[in-house]
């Protein structure tokens, strides 16, 4: 991505946790950055790299991340001063986007062009991306074009980053059931279709991703666990067919439910301690 200097803060975006900034550059092009500096750490911006570089691969309808350095950010001085402070944390290397002005997304814009909406359907589940649901789809609408975004906290790529277990939870099962693209009817066909694009991927392709982010966000002996451990996971998605064979029979547990149960839960922690201080 061609993107010349000098950059200009334009605003900050509150709309999640690690408050990504808009900022534009000398040919006046806006960008969507989301910096090392946030809470969320530099592995959430590893997670976003790594998902939309492969979904890329799979030409699914993501945008193109890119690494930039905003060390000679001009004007950031009008932000307030939580961004001012995150920017200043921030020096060196993030991760950006071309900024999407998205319109407003309604569901008769669902058509399913290429089987696009499935596959992210699959992608996310593949993923353990539990983000996108009803009420927060995810979803940009640029023109004719929608792209899908935020896969900064797939569970999957959490798991590969700490070295730990993958273990499907009930809690994943019960969010994935709630995803905006489950399909109602059988999918098997499209699912080997899914698959066939994903074990396209080449361990070359995944290694030449992982390599070309920092080494301060992951060194090359991570580097190399990451793409070993991934192309595993791509070659043998055991995790996303056990997701799969799972989801029909999941029950969603609805707000007046978990309401309830939440009423029963403090009612037996109330119990719990008026027994244990009057015996």
């Amino acid at each position: 991505m061609e993107v010349k200097e000098p950059l200009k803060f334009i605003r900050e975006l509150r709309t999640g946790s690690s408050l990504p900034i808009v900022i534009q550059d000398g040919h006046n092009k806006e960008f969507f950055v989301k910096l090392s500096g946030s809470g969320e750490g530099t592995d959430s911006l590893v997670m976003e790299w790594v998902a939309n570089k492969l979904a890329l691969k799979m030409s699914l309808p993501v945008l193109e991340p890119f690494l930039l350095n905003i060390r000679n950010l001009w004007e950031y001085e009008i932000a307030d001063i939580e961004t001012r402070e995150l920017i200043e944390k921030s020096s060196g290397f993030n991760l950006a986007f071309p900024y999407i002005k998205s319109e407003k997304l309604v569901d008769s814009d669902f058509i399913d062009k290429d089987n696009q909406l499935l596959f992210l359907f699959f992608w996310d589940c593949f993923l353990i991306n539990i983000d996108r649901t009803p009420h927060n789809l995810n979803l940009l609408k640029g023109g004719n074009k929608m792209i899908a975004i935020d896969y900064g906290f797939s569970f999957l790529l959490k798991k590969i980053l700490s070295h730990s277990t993958v273990n499907i939870s009930e809690q994943f099962l019960q969010q994935l059931k709630q995803h905006p693209f489950i399909p109602q009817e059988t999918y098997d066909l499209k699912l080997k279709e899914f698959v066939l694009h994903l074990q396209s991927i080449s361990l070359e392709d995944i290694s030449h991703i992982i390599q070309e982010l920092p080494e301060k966000w992951l060194n090359i002996d991570e580097k190399l666990y990451v793409a070993k451990q991934l192309w595993e996971k791509i070659q043998h998605p055991a995790h996303m067919y056990d997701i799969l064979r799972q989801l029909p029979n999941v029950k969603v547990v609805t707000n007046q439910e978990a309401k309830l149960q939440r009423l029963v839960n403090r009612d037996q922690f109330v119990e719990k301690i008026k027994n244990k201080y009057t015996k």
